[in-house]
């Protein structure tokens, strides 16, 4: 049987081609910053089939390792880039509602009651997958959404009048948030 080293300690010229393999894979990760990796190890797996395989093996596990590290970073892009847009995706779904409900307005001449209305949107969601709310008050509406906490009435609640204005929660909302006392508002100081 044939030895796969000369006297020196060299690789055998036959077998010279898969250390060679096992560089170019780590060359390959390494260079591209591991966005080539999985090339990377197809290359290194390539060249574990003939000794010597010492750059193979290393090439390998740098690939494996890199091709994770990618991996687990396009996996935390997506769920943050997700939970970015939710509030984007309420607008536009509590514009929508805010439209279905001014169409019944033209269509009747008057605003639905609270129960009218909530039947109206049921079907709307908001980002986060719950209902939105109606809410006639006099001549106005606003739709709400509970928001990125999944609670009603909380100051960061989303909400559309009939003209398309956007809010944040209400100042009612940041008295009872914040406050057990109420906050005095400009034009009501006290007499000094």
């Amino acid at each position: 049987m044939a030895s796969d080293f000369d006297s020196a300690g060299e690789p055998t010229p036959e077998n010279s081609g898969s250390d060679l393999m096992g560089i170019i894979a780590l060359a390959v990760t390494i260079l591209s910053c591991g966005l080539l990796s999985p090339i990377g190890f197809i290359l290194s797996a390539i060249g574990l089939i003939k000794p010597p395989r010492g750059f193979s093996i290393t090439a390998m596990l740098i690939s494996l390792v890199a091709t994770a590290l990618w991996a687990l970073t396009i996996f935390f892009l997506i769920q943050v880039g997700t939970e970015f847009f939710k509030p984007f995706i309420t607008m536009n779904l509590l514009s929508e509602a805010a439209n279905t409900i001014e169409n019944h307005r033209d269509a009747d001449g008057q605003l639905p009651d609270d129960i009218e209305g909530n039947k109206l949107i049921i079907d709307v969601l908001d980002g986060w997958e719950n209902a939105v709310r109606y809410e006639q008050a006099g001549d106005s509406f606003l739709i709400r959404s509970a928001g990125p906490d999944e609670k009603m009435d909380t100051l960061d609640d989303i909400e559309v009048g009939p003209d398309g204005v956007l809010m944040f929660g209400t100042e009612q909302d940041a008295v009872e948030e914040f406050s057990d006392e109420p906050i005095k508002l400009e034009g009501q100081l006290d007499d000094q």
